[in-house]
């Protein structure tokens, strides 16, 4: 995983197939949903083999919002490309974070030490608490990435 700046769009998120790296990899799934046009992006960056960390950064939110993570293991629940869309379905609750006065924030989470993790795939998704939003009326919703941790 690694990013690069593209002309026009700024800084984006990139990665490689993982059949031909041998490393661990990661894919985003959807975009982000709002009915404010917020932007809800969530970012990841870190080290994705067991006992490294990683840091999840949301940004475009509600300025002063609060975030909540979620992550489930398993497949994708619908193919790439769909755009808005959600993915909590059986979610496991992470954590929250407040935001910063412009709509931003991150969250720091340590992987355990732990091999049999290695090859494990991981969906994360943010819900942001969002008056009206397309999510039960209160929240918007991030983009999604799809992660399997390496060896």
């Amino acid at each position: 995983m690694f990013t690069a700046e593209a002309a026009g769009f700024g800084r984006e998120l990139h990665a490689l197939d993982a059949e031909l790296t041998g490393t661990p990899f990661v894919d985003v799934i959807c975009t982000g949903c709002s009915d404010q046009g917020l932007e809800h992006e969530l970012r990841l960056a870190g080290n994705l083999e067991p006992g490294g960390s990683i840091e999840l950064t949301l940004t475009g939110s509600t300025p002063g919002g609060l975030g909540l993570g979620f992550r489930w293991t398993g497949v994708p629940l619908a193919p790439e490309g769909l755009g808005c869309a959600v993915y909590l379905d059986s979610p496991v609750f992470l954590s929250t974070w407040q935001l910063d006065g412009g709509g931003a924030g991150s969250l720091l989470l340590a992987l355990p030490l732990e091999p049999a993790l290695a090859g494990l795939r991981v969906v994360l998704q943010a819900a942001v608490v969002e008056a009206d939003g397309p999510l039960l009326g209160a929240f918007g919703t991030s983009n999604g990435f799809d992660v399997s941790l390496g060896d």
